[in-house]
């Protein structure tokens, strides 16, 4: 059987997060989720292990993650078909899944860790939040559109879900979904020339879109608080903390957050949280609210945008790992996602 952490033997270029995981005492239950997923999943193009051991670790770690998503919450997967990524199957509907990330602009094996980050503040920030993250994603997308999925036997009649998440630097799993209302919709907060002149979902061609699944938190860490086994070692502790919205009634709040993963009194914690969906009101396939688990929905209605939190919407996470003795995993591991 396929192990997802055995080095090719051309191996050449390997990624430093992927080292990073494979060599991790603390970490083994992960990796055991990891191969377990692979192993469901399939790879029909034959690229995965290179890639996931390569410079394209952070987008594979979110192919599995997406395919996770759509098993745990009940769907048929069909990851038969070279495009799209995932044919999700539940009752009578079939859903077309393609996962993309927001890559280094020049494909390297860069770690994006929240080590590298670098502090911004005023206008720096506003530009790296407003216009270059939005511009990435932006990017991503339309080079998923001009795939022509709709076209596809396999596809036709269906709805189209691309599911995007940020790795194009360190620290930009911390970016929010809010900052993409503005090139999706045209409404909602920007800074300075919009990077686009119109709307993303007003464009005739991306009417083949359904809707975009946007999560910063498709990372490692979730997979260590979601492995079985993870926290049951004697001498690793996890704490989670961030920013979320939640849902109060008639309005949502936000609020900061802090708990020891695993603690009996802590939240239960599933892959569909943090998960955005934006549809796409002009959908020539339009997609139902209810159709995928998240835990929060941006959807038109009547010429208005709303945006439906459902229970906790984790914004940012961030998960340090405390292992004893220290030379056993490398002490106290941070990470965020």
């Amino acid at each position: 059987m396929t192990d997802l952490f055995q080095l090719l033997p051309s191996s050449k270029a390997l990624h430093p997060n992927f080292l990073a995981l494979r060599d991790s005492a603390a970490h083994r239950p992960v990796r055991d989720l990891m191969n377990d997923i692979y192993h469901r999943m399939g790879d029909p193009n034959g690229g995965f292990l290179r890639n996931f051991q390569g410079n394209g670790f952070h987008a594979r770690v979110f192919e599995l993650a997406v395919y996770e998503y759509l098993s745990t919450a009940g769907f048929s997967v069909d990851h038969s078909h070279d495009q799209p990524d995932f044919l999700a199957t539940k009752g009578n509907e079939t859903i077309c899944f393609e996962a993309t990330t927001t890559n280094p602009p020049d494909r390297s094996d860069r770690d994006i860790s929240i080590f590298g980050v670098q502090p911004l503040v005023g206008e720096e920030l506003l530009e790296k939040v407003y216009r270059e993250f939005p511009r990435r994603t932006l990017s991503s997308l339309s080079k998923k559109v001009r795939h022509q999925y709709h076209k596809l036997p396999q596809c036709k009649g269906r709805p189209l879900v691309v599911a995007v998440g940020p790795y194009f630097e360190p620290g930009s799993v911390t970016l929010q979904d809010e900052a993409l209302v503005y090139v999706l919709y045209g409404v909602g907060e920007t800074y300075g020339v919009p990077v686009s002149k119109e709307p993303f979902f007003d464009l005739p061609q991306n009417r083949i879109i359904s809707a975009i699944l946007y999560t910063n938190q498709y990372t490692v860490p979730r997979f260590f608080r979601l492995a079985e086994g993870a926290l049951d070692q004697p001498n690793v502790t996890a704490f989670r903390q961030g920013f979320c919205m939640a849902d109060v009634g008639t309005a949502y709040e936000y609020r900061e957050y802090r708990y020891q993963v695993g603690y009996p009194s802590g939240p239960v914690e599933t892959w569909d949280q943090g998960v955005t969906l934006f549809l796409n009101q002009n959908a020539t396939v339009p997609l139902d609210a209810e159709a995928l688990p998240s835990t929060s929905v941006f959807s038109v209605k009547k010429g208005r945008l709303y945006r439906d939190v459902r229970g906790i919407h984790t914004l940012t996470s961030f998960m340090a790992v405390e292992v004893v003795p220290e030379s056993w995993a490398g002490g106290k591991l941070w990470a965020s996602g």
